[in-house]
């Protein structure tokens, strides 16, 4: 796996349906996506899909770059009691963006329990481990244990919402852990935080800069795409809309301005042909015709 790192421009096509800011994950997806096209990664295992804000990133970077990689989801599409529990809706509208957009993307969608998935991969298999299921202390750190067999001595493992501290969200407390353990990790901290851990070697680029520069990309990318923004542009088109019909009056208010100055010469001329003596001519035969009628 190459640790030379490059940034990429990236078009997200699922954010047409899945806007960036609707996401507790949305801001990551930038990230994601450069880790993807960098190390390109031979196996993909996500813990937790929901609506696949963080899959999508990923699978984006694969379609892109025409990558050799198979991305595995796990999730049952029920809900938890931190990300609420939904109907068979949220699977349909997942199934929907992933037939739309990323068809031939080799995928596997496993509709089960991590626990339950277990059983389809092979120690030391998985070059990417995504970790975003149900986030108390004791159920992360679960997840962590039985599925770090299951990564390559080299892989790489996400984990989100490591900076979120409130109620029984216990992300953070293994992460702590896991800093002491591993020495090459990075710390996102917008969007609720993201933390890497790079069990083989880390991009060769300074960790500051990583992570300022997606936080940042992150921030001016919400920025844009926030409904104060749309609420600008929406009136900005609405005041195009106003100035290409102001155009067209002006055109057609030139155009009779022509129109008048034609009729204009045309009355002057009417008005120096009455002063001819051929007009005095016409006058007089009128007067001549009426009183013949007579």
């Amino acid at each position: 796996m190459a640790s030379n790192w490059e940034i990429y421009t990236s078009h997200f096509e699922f954010h047409d349906e899945l806007p960036l800011n609707e996401a507790p994950w949305g801001g990551h997806c930038f990230f994601a996506y450069d880790l993807v096209t960098n190390y390109k990664p031979k196996t993909i295992v996500e813990l937790g899909t929901y609506k696949g804000y963080s899959f999508f990133s990923f699978a984006q970077a694969v379609k892109d770059h025409k990558l050799d990689t198979q991305l595995h989801c796990i999730d049952t599409w029920q809900g938890d009691k931190h990300a609420g529990f939904y109907d068979e809706g949220l699977y349909k509208g997942f199934i929907h963006i992933y037939k739309k957009y990323y068809k031939d993307v080799d995928v596997d969608i496993h509709r089960e329990t991590f626990d339950g998935a277990l059983k389809d991969f092979k120690d030391n298999s998985v070059d990417l481990l995504h970790i975003d299921g149900l986030h108390t202390y004791e159920a992360v750190k679960h997840d962590f244990k039985s599925w770090l067999p299951k990564v390559k001595k080299d892989g790489i493992i996400i984990l989100h919402d490591v900076c979120e501290i409130r109620d029984d969200f216990g992300v953070y407390k293994l992460w702590k852990e896991l800093q002491a353990k591993y020495k090459n990790t990075l710390t996102f901290e917008h969007f609720h935080g993201l933390g890497v851990i790079f069990l083989g070697k880390p991009p060769k680029v300074q960790e500051e800069f990583l992570m300022k520069y997606y936080s940042l990309r992150s921030e001016l990318e919400s920025l844009i795409t926030s409904p104060e923004v749309n609420s600008i542009n929406n009136y900005k088109r609405e005041v195009d809309l106003l100035n290409m019909q102001i155009e067209d009056k002006s055109k057609l208010i030139n155009e009779l301005s022509e129109e008048v100055k034609d009729l204009a010469t045309e009355v002057n001329e009417f008005r120096g042909f009455k002063k001819s003596p051929i007009w005095r001519t016409l006058v007089k035969w009128r007067k001549v015709k009426s009183f013949l009628r007579k």
